[in-house]
């Protein structure tokens, strides 16, 4: 089965995140082309394809597409949480202003 996605909407990061939940029972190979990429979803086990698998790897995709913009989005807010916990910092005022749009 080969699956097309735009790299513009979607990161060859998120799909690989995406794949590694099904390596037990797919194989996964990934060829970009410009700024597309095919993935080809080929089964392990009694070369039986899930039916729904393209419709499941495409959820799973955008939720690992999610997650990765809300790190890179929130990742400055997390670090200064991680930094106050382990050593509180006398500036957080100054530090939540460089942060505000």
């Amino acid at each position: 089965m080969n699956l097309e996605f735009d790299l513009k909407a979607i990161s060859i990061n998120a799909l690989k995140n995406a794949a590694y939940s099904f390596l037990g029972d797919y194989e996964f190979q990934f060829k970009t082309s410009g700024t597309n990429v095919q993935v080809t979803i080929t089964p392990l086990k009694n070369g039986l394809i899930q039916p729904d698998i393209a419709s499941i790897y495409r959820n799973a995709a955008l939720d690992h597409q999610i997650r990765i913009e809300t790190e890179k989005d929130y990742r400055v807010i997390r670090e200064m949480i991680v930094a106050q916990a382990f050593e509180p910092c006398d500036n957080v005022d100054e530090l939540v202003q460089k942060i505000k749009p």
